[in-house]
């Protein structure tokens, strides 16, 4: 919370977005949890949280999900192999969606 009050001085008066939010804050807390390991709860709570973010019918919502935290993941695969025990459905469905695009991707590009 302290970062997170520290950044909206920073940005006063305007306020962060929501990709810069979840980037610098969501993802990095997401990230601590996986590498130490130590709270499950929180992670199971954490990736709970993106799959309703995933689920809402706001498409920049789901985007921030996708885009900002998972691909982020997704780009990481040692932190992607910690996070797989708790992406929730629609998380493992995004991810998977992920790998596919970006496969095409290099696939277009070679």
């Amino acid at each position: 919370r302290e970062k997170y009050e520290k950044e909206l001085e920073w940005w006063s008066p305007d306020k962060p977005g929501e990709h810069i939010v979840f980037g610098d804050f969501f993802t990095p807390y997401l990230v601590e949890l996986l590498e130490t390991g130590r709270d499950s709860g929180r992670l199971e709570r954490a990736f709970g949280f993106l799959d309703c973010m995933i689920s809402s019918d706001d498409a920049k919502v789901r985007e921030v999900a996708v885009v900002t935290v998972l691909e982020y993941l997704q780009g990481k695969p040692d932190l992607l192999t910690l996070a797989e025990p708790y992406l929730g459905p629609l998380a493992t469905t995004a991810v998977r969606d992920l790998d596919e695009f970006w496969q095409q991707r290099r696939q277009r590009v070679h």
